[in-house]
Parts: C-alpha cells; structure tokens; sequence
C-alpha cells in the first residue's frame, strides 16, 4: 500500500528531528550544546534555522529528548544488573544512575531541560519512570525473600527517592561543577535510603 502525502512528510519530519539529536548528543556530553544558540548550533551541523525550527521549539527540547531516552535506557539496564541485590543496594545503584545521567549535563544544561515553560522534560513521564523501576525493584527484593515495613509500598519509596533526588540535582545546581556531584550523591543515597525503606 502506498503512504499518503501525510504520512511521508511525518516520516521525513522524524527522521530530520532524530538526526539533529544525533548529532546534539555528543555536544551535550562534552557541554556546549548549552553555550552555543540555535543558529550556531545549526551551522555547526549543516542545517537551516527553519529545518530546526519545524522539528523542535528550543534547545530545551532537544536536552529533554536526550535525558529522557538515556535515563530510559540506563533504568532498563540497571533494573537487569541488580536484581539479585538486597533493596537497600538497588535503590543506592537507582540513585547514583540517574545521577550519573544527570552528571552528563552539567548543572546548567540540566536546569534548561528542566525548564518545563520553555519546553522540555516531562516530568510526569519520568516520575512514572522511575516509579515503575522502583516497584521492579522492590519486587525482585520480595522474591529474593525481603520484606517490606507494614504501610511501606513502592509508591512512597518512589515519592521518597523522587524528592532526595530533587535535593541533590538542587544542591549541585546552587553550588556548580565545584560540587563533587558523584561522591556527595553516594553518600546521601547511602544515607537515606535505609530511612526510606524503612530499615533503621
């Protein structure tokens, strides 16, 4: 069966829209995806402003795509590698994943993909995310034999991790790259996630 006109055009607009991330993504891990604007962006990867503009808002957009399918991609693998684990270390491994997905961005490409107003991150996308890692978690932890507190349910781990995670992304953001994000996050997962799941 033949497509449509339509159905052509959408197929282009995808394939333009996914190459420019692309070719964003190694910007973005080196850092100056942020400090360049969008035309200069554009030169640098040999399409017009309108090309750009038919396939993404602002640069926010494209920062939220990429956080997105890599903290997607880093929760798939991550929820294989510790399931063996005690809960405890699974929610420690979760922490420093994401943060470690973060860490890509630095403080202030992270806060333009969290610019909700100017486009970007969907928030609600990643907190159901990060809420369905999190009942994988605590059910490969039941089946390897631990239990629960009473009232403790995978929903409150997830609201838990959910606001110590907006705490560390805050203070790395107050404080920049002189922050040692990875250490500092080691230790405040370490820290609470016993209080979390209710083990101390």
């Amino acid at each position: 069966m033949l497509k449509s006109t339509e159905e052509k055009r959408r197929i282009k607009k995808a394939e333009v829209a996914n190459s420019i991330i692309e070719a964003a993504i190694p910007m973005i891990h080196d850092r100056s995806f942020t400090q360049i604007s969008i035309q200069e962006f554009c030169e640098k990867i040999g399409i017009t402003t309108g090309m750009f503009y038919r396939s993404f808002k602002t640069k926010n957009d494209i920062l939220a795509v990429v956080y997105s399918r890599e903290s997607k991609q880093a929760l798939a693998e991550l929820l294989e590698r510790v399931k063996d684990l005690p809960l405890a270390e699974q929610l420690n491994e979760l922490g420093m994943t994401l943060c470690s997905c973060s860490l890509m961005f630095g403080p202030n490409g992270l806060l333009m993909c969290l610019h909700t107003e100017k486009g970007g991150f969907d928030c609600e996308d990643f907190r159901n995310d990060l809420e369905q890692a999190i009942q994988r978690i605590v059910e490969n932890s039941v089946k390897n034999g631990e239990l629960l507190p009473r009232g403790k349910t995978a929903k409150a781990i997830s609201d838990d991790i959910a606001i110590l995670l907006k705490g560390i992304l805050f203070e790395w953001y107050s404080w920049g790259d002189s922050f040692d994000f990875e250490t500092r996050s080691k230790d405040l997962f370490e820290r609470f996630v016993p209080t979390i799941i209710g083990s101390n």
